[in-house]
């Protein structure tokens, strides 16, 4: 993983590029290359028919308690 992180340093390093965003996550790299942290936001949209209230209620309702109670 290193390895591949550090290629991929170097390959934006000689494309010029002025950022690189290694995505989320806690890994004592990432605060030692950027201490500052970004917002993370998460959008879903649904369409306004039965499917698209099904699916909602069970991402916001459901399935987080399945998550929680796997008994």
């Amino acid at each position: 993983g290193k390895l591949l992180a550090m290629k991929v340093v170097q390959e934006c390093i000689t494309q010029n590029y002025t950022e690189i965003d290694f995505l989320r996550g806690d890994e004592s790299y990432k605060l030692e290359w950027q201490p500052n942290k970004r917002t993370y936001v998460r959008i879903r949209i649904f369409n306004n028919n039965i499917q698209g209230h099904i699916s909602r209620f069970w991402l916001q309702k459901l399935k987080p308690r399945i998550k929680r109670n796997p008994d």
